[in-house]
């Protein structure tokens, strides 16, 4: 995701850390919610 961001928009901002969170505590919970199922 570094390397896309620094490709795309010339290095890291805000909003690439926010949506790394985003996708990281996506993956969190979906791994969670097929382990309770």
């Amino acid at each position: 995701m570094a390397w896309q961001a620094r490709r795309q928009i010339g290095g890291h901002t805000g909003d690439v850390f926010g949506a790394a969170q985003q996708v990281a505590e996506a993956a969190v919970l979906l791994t969670l919610a097929a382990a309770v199922a």
